[in-house]
């Protein structure tokens, strides 16, 4: 059975149920205007981390700009962007990445180990991990 949308455009705050992620377009499209104004006088990239937003929406608008693929900090929130076509996405700072990652459906997964005691942890990491 298909149900409607927990929102939709024009709706009024006091009809969305929460929890919902409500963006201001306009500004959120401004700072990440601003982001890419940054990173590209520094000559820098930026891979941003998903955790929040969660979103593939904003996850392409920061592609637009120029980030690299989003990161992540679980392998579901990294299926719902790869579900959604994101094709490169990064999972950090989990246990064991080796396990979740193959039991996930999603090829666009890679792991990120952040450093020494945590790659000692995931015992020696995953071949082709950043």
């Amino acid at each position: 059975m298909l149900q409607r949308p927990p929102t939709l455009p024009g709706m009024s705050i006091q009809e969305i149920d929460t929890p919902a992620l409500l963006i201001d377009l306009n500004a959120s499209e401004a700072n990440l205007d601003h982001m890419k104004g940054l990173v590209t006088a520094a000559g820098l990239r930026v891979r941003p981390h998903a955790k929040t937003d969660k979103s593939p929406v904003i996850a392409d608008l920061q592609i637009q700009r120029g980030a690299i693929w989003p990161c992540v900090q679980k392998v579901g929130e990294a299926e719902i962007l790869a579900w959604s076509g994101v094709p490169d996405i990064l999972v950090r700072l989990f246990e064991r990445p080796e396990r979740q990652l193959n039991r996930s459906s999603c090829p666009h997964l890679r792991d990120g180990v952040q450093t020494g005691q945590h790659h000692r942890r995931c015992e020696g990491g995953r071949p082709g991990s950043n």
